[in-house]
């Protein structure tokens, strides 16, 4: 695909950020390449000064990036936002960001460069880093390009892997996520790990850009992180319902990987979960651990048929995620 036949939109969910907003769209508005480029903003209802923030900025500004502005009847979590926003995509690519973080000031003109040189990627992505510069994700010993879908879909979707769970930071083929159906879940928290599990599992290749092209803000009030940690009860069910969610999508392709991904996933989910909030839901728990029993495979149904019927007073499950984790790995 040529340079001139791509054309990205830049997609931010709002919600009650306007002390952020402005470094936020000032970042893209000075974006070293601009051309071909939409900005859309979805505005979740916000209860703050943010929808007036944003309007007074795209009234000044005289660019070359197009803006549009979505605003929401009613408050329904970043994720809907965020789909809202790509079925509003004018571009055949799209970049998520958060509107409390920033771009790089080369952040398109580096995964432009990676396009021209892998044209038939699926997604790019790059280094990040928090406002400190400390590194989140820093791809230096990732190949350039890579079409080995085990490979990718091993580093896509193990909680241990290390490409980074969320959207932000990849600028994806909208088409990958159109045509395979990947979405943002509803009025639930961690939304991004069912769109990023089915990014891995349907995407055939990928490029990584050796820079820093993106600074995210940590634990400001309002965000995901604060919100869950004022609300366990909310974060458990979120993550049983994702987890259901994503077991009804596994693909037949490398059938095993997924599975057992999945499996540490919630293993993982089990380990960092308060014991009161476990038991009061345990006929979710076991309605889930069904459906691993149904779909496991051979030398697989072992360890998912042990952890079935531990008891819900027994949750030292590190053994059995390091165990799965090692037999996924040979």
């Amino acid at each position: 695909m040529e340079t001139k036949n791509i054309y990205i939109s830049i997609i931010i969910p709002v919600y009650n950020v306007e002390q952020y907003i402005v470094e936020c769209l000032d970042s893209i508005t000075n974006q070293t390449y601009q051309k071909n480029v939409e900005c859309i903003l979805v505005d979740d209802c916000s209860t703050d000064n943010s929808r007036e923030v944003i309007n007074e900025y795209i009234s000044k500004y005289d660019g070359l990036i197009k803006f549009k502005v979505i605003y929401l009847k009613e408050n329904q979590r970043q994720g809907i936002a965020r789909n809202v926003g790509v079925n509003s995509a004018d571009g055949n690519y799209v970049l998520f960001v958060d509107s409390d973080d920033i771009l790089c000031k080369n952040c398109l003109e580096e995964m432009m460069n990676m396009l021209n040189q892998y044209p038939d990627t699926d997604y790019v992505i790059a280094g990040m880093a928090d406002f400190q510069g400390v590194p989140y994700f820093y791809p230096n010993s990732y190949p350039s390009y890579s079409q080995n879908k085990r490979w990718l879909i091993y580093r896509s979707l193990f909680p241990e892997s290390e490409i980074p769970p969320g959207p932000v930071n990849k600028l994806i083929k909208k088409e990958l996520i159109t045509n395979n159906n990947i979405v943002f879940p509803e009025r639930i928290i961690y939304e991004d790990v069912q769109f990023s599990f089915l990014l891995g599992i349907y995407a055939n290749s990928v490029s990584f850009c050796k820079k820093v092209t993106y600074l995210y803000r940590t634990n400001r009030e309002g965000s995901t992180i604060t919100t869950i940690s004022k609300n366990e009860d909310y974060g458990y069910w979120s993550r049983l319902t994702l987890l259901n969610n994503i077991i009804n999508r596994l693909s037949n392709e490398h059938y095993n990987i997924q599975l057992r991904a999945l499996f540490c996933r919630y293993v993982l989910y089990f380990r960092i979960t308060p014991f009161n909030i476990l038991k009061k839901y345990r006929k979710e728990q076991y309605n889930i651990r069904k459906k691993f029993l149904l779909n496991s495979i051979t030398h697989f149904n072992i360890p998912v048929f042990i952890f079935s019927c531990v008891p819900i007073n027994i949750m030292h499950f590190l053994l059995v995620n390091k165990m799965i984790y090692k037999i996924v790995n040979k």
